[in-house]
């Protein structure tokens, strides 16, 4: 690959492949797709290229998965990510959500007025806050750290990592980035964008992508904080 289109992919694929999965589900959406699966679909779409880059633009030559670590991650996705009730991720939270606002239990508190986008940001920012404390529990109490310890088993650090997560750990983050702002009336549409957001987002951060984020380091945690 030539140095200058290197550097040119280094800077934009991150921002290119977010904002591109985030139009994918809003194009599937306006195409008339269900919110039920159009957020799998968008990361389906983004995903594949984020592993293309991983082995286009490795950080680390060494780090490149075998075979028996994409079997080890694949079966983590699956009864991890899919198959345990609270670790359905996306089809937890829609359900959820919509049981819960038909039978009133949610407070009708979130400025649903405010733009989808705006709305977004703001579920970013204080969802964070909460994923936050959780990691750091999770690395500073022995009984959390019990858990996450799964998540840091792996020698190499490549995309397909993300997947790695103790299932009872997977249930808190549900717990604490999901049920709060259930409850408190976030529509079903601005958490499928968070969804696809941060699943995009970490997908990226565990890749083995050498790019450069920049500025957006302060405010994104990308591979080159990540590692």
């Amino acid at each position: 690959m030539a140095p200058a289109v290197r550097r040119v992919l280094q800077w934009a694929i991150y921002p290119a492949l977010m904002l591109g999965s985030l139009f994918a589900l809003w194009g599937l959406l306006e195409g008339g797709a269900s919110l039920a699966w159009a957020p799998y679909a968008a990361v389906a779409i983004g995903g594949p290229a984020v592993l293309l880059t991983e082995q286009l633009l490795p950080y680390r030559h060494t780090w490149r998965p075998a075979l028996r670590d994409f079997i080890d991650d694949g079966q983590y996705m699956v009864v991890v990510q899919m198959v345990l009730p609270f670790a359905l991720v996306w089809l937890t939270i829609w359900f959820v959500q919509a049981r819960l606002t038909e039978v009133g239990l949610t407070l009708e508190i979130w400025p649903a007025y405010w733009p989808l986008w705006v709305q977004l940001a703001a579920k970013i920012v204080i969802g964070d806050f909460f994923r936050y404390w959780l990691h750091r529990t999770a690395h500073t109490w022995p009984p959390l750290w019990r858990l996450h310890a799964v998540h840091h088993a792996p020698e190499k650090l490549y995309t397909t990592n993300v997947f790695r997560f103790h299932p009872a750990e997977k249930a808190l983050q549900f717990l604490c980035d999901s049920l709060p702002f259930i409850l408190v009336g976030v529509g079903a549409e601005v958490l499928g964008y968070y969804f696809v957001f941060y699943a995009m987002s970490g997908l990226f951060q565990h890749s083995n992508c050498d790019l450069r984020l920049g500025w957006l380091n302060y405010i994104f945690s990308g591979p080159e904080v990540h590692r």
